[in-house]
């Protein structure tokens, strides 16, 4: 009998697909928060859970004087992560 060894290396190299919530006005008293406000959606081909983080930027101001203190714009950005991960799958024919 003799055998020989193949390896077969398996990888997701498919991005996640994000679904982002569409934008919306709200009221300068309301909650700004992205669980109050939705948050993004993701799909993988091999990930049933991709991880979703989001980082945000805002044009609000520091001086309640002032206008842009109570009516600004939020930019949130979704980043949608999937595992990481490489199998290794070894044969012995």
């Amino acid at each position: 009998m003799s055998t020989c060894p193949q390896s077969i290396t398996v990888r997701d190299i498919t991005a996640p697909v994000i679904t982002c919530p569409i934008g919306v006005t709200i009221n300068c008293q309301a909650d700004t928060s992205a669980s109050a406000n939705l948050i993004a959606t993701a799909t993988d081909n091999c990930d049933a859970a991709p991880a979703i983080t989001w980082s945000n930027s805002s044009t609000k101001g520091t001086n309640p004087e002032i206008c842009n203190y109570y009516s600004y714009v939020i930019t949130r950005t979704f980043v949608a992560t999937m595992l990481v991960a490489t199998i290794q799958v070894v044969y012995s024919l």
